[in-house]
């Protein structure tokens, strides 16, 4: 059985209304160093229209309930002008939304907002949680939701799971915009977002949505990039690499001397692994001196360094 140990009342968040003040969805509250003065709000983009998914009237604002560790209780943050302070992705099949918050009031809030890496792939993990604020419990607390990876859904950015808990769809609402997360050595990673939930003959499924354009919808709008954990079959993991490494460097004892330390280039085939910006640097710096030589020798080439 799937379990979890991250505070889920801090990552998770309900959306409502800014003028009816009902909930319309729930959403992921995801914060690391590179983000600046800034926290990120990840939910389903159909969740700021007014029409859902037929994406044609965006909402005039949204209000945010953020659990206070400091009062123990939800706040509300109220965002206006969606069209400033969000980018999306608005296809049936690319269903997100990233809102851009300002990090001093989440901070006055949630003063130590857990950071959560996320990933695109769950490699062999099978069992995935979905956390949100759906009908089923009236959209007052986070709900949890076991499910089971089915597939991946050819030609879109999104996956099917299957429904372990008993939940029906008329009481499902709300929980649009909910983390899909993985439990992996007792680290937690966000795969998705959970997009709509369908009643099928095979049962209950989930329609997940991925993070893999993400960082290009952020770019597009010049908003800094997340940085991608990685996630291997073995339960592989960046904190697993991490931790392996720490301890064998505190096996060798009081000899090692970093400054003797040998250094290799597998680090290149890691970063084209997980699509690094370090990776995607030496990608352009390598298309670009490629290019050049194309302009200026034919189809002869003088970049001997493979990324």
């Amino acid at each position: 059985m799937v379990t979890t140990n991250i505070n889920k009342n801090e990552c998770i968040v309900r959306i409502k209304s800014a003028d009816a003040r009902h909930c319309i969805g729930s959403g992921v509250l995801y914060t690391e160093e590179n983000l600046g003065d800034r926290v990120y709000l990840l939910t389903a983009a159909h969740c700021l229209f007014e029409d859902a998914d037929t994406f044609n009237v965006l909402r005039n604002g949204i209000v945010v309930d953020v659990f206070s560790t400091v009062n123990k209780k939800y706040e509300e943050v109220v965002v206006l002008d969606l069209c400033h302070n969000a980018v999306m992705l608005t296809e049936k099949t690319n269903d997100l939304a990233v809102v851009v918050l300002e990090k001093h009031i989440i901070d006055s809030l949630c003063p130590n907002l857990p950071v959560v890496k996320i990933v695109t792939t769950n490699a062999d993990v099978n069992e995935i949680i979905a956390l949100g604020f759906p009908k089923a419990n009236n959209h007052q607390e986070v709900f949890t939701a076991r499910t089971t990876w089915l597939n991946e859904r050819v030609g879109t950015k999104q996956f099917v799971l299957q429904c372990e808990t008993d939940l029906i769809e008329d009481y499902a609402g709300g929980f649009s915009g909910g983390g899909l997360f993985l439990q992996v050595n007792r680290e937690i990673l966000l795969m998705g977002i959970f997009a709509r939930f369908l009643m099928e003959e095979r049962g209950r499924q989930i329609y997940g949505q991925s993070f893999v354009d993400l960082n290009s919808l952020l770019v597009s709008k010049n908003l800094p990039e997340i940085t991608f954990g990685y996630i291997g079959d073995g339960g592989l993991t960046e904190a697993l690499v991490n931790s392996n490494v720490c301890q064998s460097i505190a096996n060798l004892g009081p000899n090692f001397n970093p400054d003797l330390n040998l250094r290799t280039n597998i680090h290149k085939y890691m970063d084209a692994i997980i699509r690094n910006r370090r990776y995607r640097k030496e990608l352009f710096k390598a298309l670009d001196e490629w290019l050049n030589d194309l302009k200026f020798y034919g189809n002869i080439s003088t970049c001997d360094d493979p990324i």
